[in-house]
């Protein structure tokens, strides 16, 4: 009991400290990086292979977060699982049946939404997932236009 007092008092100033100094840093996540094969991309890919470019933030992060659930719910297939107030997780069902996985973080630091699409099974998917980013990117830059 006395050692669990002291192991108490010597460590929680230690993790206190480190809640807070992550807190201080807003640190930032990262999507999940795409596999070897060709069926992903990601904003986040350092290979041309799997990269494209994010979504750009035009106004606030709430604002920007609310447009991307819009356009997921305006998408055929479409289904939102999880939102935070930086990041999005939906499931897209593609023609064939399969679901694809998209996901998309705010990164208010760069004003920019970094994405990721990935098919959960196969190996090809003929370029569906960066089809689809093109596709989404479109439907988003054209809510934020102003009239």
């Amino acid at each position: 009991m006395i050692m669990a007092f002291i192991l108490l008092v010597a460590f929680a100033p230690a993790m206190i400290f480190s809640a807070s100094c992550a807190a201080a840093l807003d640190v930032q996540p990262i999507l999940k990086p795409c596999p070897s094969s060709p069926n992903c991309v990601s904003s986040m890919a350092p290979d041309k292979r799997h990269a494209i470019a994010p979504l750009h933030v035009f106004r606030t992060g709430p604002q920007t977060l609310q447009l991307l659930k819009e356009v997921i719910a305006a998408y055929p297939g479409a289904k939102l699982i999880t939102a935070t107030d930086v990041y999005i997780h939906a499931e897209f069902r593609v023609n064939t049946g399969f679901i694809d996985d998209v996901e998309f973080l705010i990164d208010s630091t760069k004003s920019i939404v970094h994405v990721r699409s990935a098919s959960r099974i196969g190996y090809w998917d003929f370029g569906a997932n960066r089809k689809r980013i093109e596709k989404f990117r479109q439907q988003y830059n054209e809510r934020f236009r102003i009239p």
